[in-house]
């Protein structure tokens, strides 16, 4: 065992695998420091050979897969994410099948509403020894709102997926229209009763993320 700061190039015919992460505070300074114990194995021992690693946003859902081309003495891999600077979190177990050659299929139903998310898989083998993948990413589905006619006059039609509420408002910043959206992905808004200018369409998805767009009411 080896305890450094820094990932190191390892010697030759192994590799670097980290054991745990630890942080210490000298007493003669302020300065907080950040080591790696770690071990190096010989590269013959690695449990698994990850070909292929991605992820694919299905509808809420994130599906992950990965293919494997060695499985020597893979026990499991820990599906991990994190959503930004702060650290991995473990969401999922998978159990390795244990053959030369094997395909996983995860999927993360109660992925975070969050413009992007980071995906790695932490690959444990019968000795304890714990390896990681490549970090993959996803960014959420950003479309925009589409509105119809615009400019409008009597009547508009927003089209969005999963419209929890629209608001709409005036160059003032104030609302003049507020509509709750009970199903379906073409909402009719009458603007019978609007002033002629612009004004900010307002869509609350049911993730709590907000999308606008301008709207000219002739």
């Amino acid at each position: 065992m080896i305890v450094t700061d820094t990932l190191d190039d390892a010697p030759v015919g192994y590799v670097f695998a980290p054991t745990t992460n630890l942080t210490f505070t000298p007493v003669d300074t302020n300065k907080t420091y950040a080591i790696t114990v770690a071990r190096y194995i010989s590269a013959v021992q690695l449990s698994v050979v990850i070909s292929l690693f991605k992820a694919t946003k299905q509808n809420k859902n994130v599906s992950l897969k990965w293919l494997t081309n060695t499985e020597i003495n893979t026990s499991y891999f820990n599906i991990q994410r994190r959503t930004n600077a702060k650290e991995f979190t473990t969401i999922g177990t998978v159990y390795a099948k244990g053959k030369g050659a094997s395909e996983y299929i995860y999927r993360d139903d109660k992925s975070v509403n969050t413009h992007i998310c980071f995906y790695r898989l932490e690959i444990v083998d019968k000795d304890g020894i714990k390896t990681y993948s490549d970090i993959i990413d996803i960014v959420s589905n950003n479309e925009r709102l589409i509105i119809a006619p615009n400019p409008a006059k009597d009547i508009v039609t927003i089209k969005g997926t999963d419209v929890k509420q629209i608001i709409v408002v005036d160059f003032k910043g104030r609302i003049v229209i507020a509509k709750a959206v009970n199903s379906g992905n073409n909402i009719n808004v009458p603007l019978g009763n609007l002033s002629k200018g612009t004004y900010v369409i307002k869509a609350i998805m049911n993730n709590g993320e907000m999308k606008t767009e301008k709207l000219m009411v002739e």
